[in-house]
């Protein structure tokens, strides 16, 4: 939350574990609501937090201030939502849907606007889409995991360009799962399948990489990377799967 708590969201545990780094203490969000599989997370301007329910067909969403929990979508817009990203400035609610192979598009209070893409490997078109990320521009980024690229639309779903391709090289992608920018315009892309952590320019050129394509629980590498957050001061929180921990980065500029 840009204030030295972290979030994270367990889906064999089925909770979202709090990591309080002031208090130094962990607690647990929602104890008295059930989630399926607790899977991609967002956050609004005003503390809002959203989660997506990947069994359970729907986003869960937290109001600040203790008000009452609602929910977004259902098995008619949502069949596995697997990760958010919002558009403050639209008042938009982007989510990813794997299995159905497109994004719902939603207002904030819930209701379904259109949906982005269909199953298939032309522009436009998705492979089980996992994480979502949103530029200064409004435009919106996706992972498109099982075609290994990353795909850019506008705000209301026209395509506009993609990049990124399956191969040998480091910065070629197997199953890139999620992405997230800097105050800078970096765009750090997770590949689940290389362990690497890769950073882009938006119009896909590469500029480093972090790991060695092969899994490890070494401090500095990752076994499994599957979701990417970056607050405010451009700091970096990675959560690896295999691994169960969630690493700490730095983006540094000149």
């Amino acid at each position: 939350d840009g204030k030295d708590k972290v979030f994270v969201s367990d889906r064999l545990r089925k909770d979202i574990t709090i990591v309080d780094f002031n208090k130094k203490g962990i607690s647990f969000l929602g104890e008295n609501v059930s989630f399926g599989r607790p899977l991609g997370m967002a956050m609004d301007d005003v503390g809002g937090i959203y989660v997506a329910d990947g069994k359970r067909n729907r986003v869960v969403v937290f109001p600040p201030n203790d008000l009452p929990t609602y929910f977004i979508g259902d098995q008619s817009t949502l069949e596995r939502p697997a990760y958010i990203a919002i558009n403050n400035n639209l008042g938009r609610l982007y989510v990813s849907d794997g299995k159905s192979h497109r994004i719902a598009v939603f207002d904030m209070n819930g209701k379904h606007l259109f949906f982005i893409g269909s199953v298939g490997s032309d522009k436009g078109q998705f492979f089980a889409p996992q994480g979502l990320a949103i530029d200064h521009d409004n435009n919106l980024f996706v992972a498109d995991m099982l075609n290994s690229r990353i795909q850019v639309f506008d705000a209301d779903g026209k395509f506009a360009y993609s990049f990124g391709r399956q191969g040998s090289r480091y910065w070629d992608f197997e199953n890139p799962k999620d992405l997230a920018f800097t105050n800078d315009g970096t765009l750090y892309i997770l590949d689940a399948r290389k362990a690497l952590l890769m950073a882009y320019t938006p119009k896909g050129k590469l500029k480093y990489f972090i790991g060695n394509e092969t899994r490890s629980a070494h401090p500095l590498a990752f076994a499994s990377p599957s979701a990417i957050y970056i607050d405010g001061s451009d700091r970096i929180y990675i959560a690896d799967q295999v691994n169960k921990r969630f690493s700490v980065w730095q983006h540094l500029t000149k």
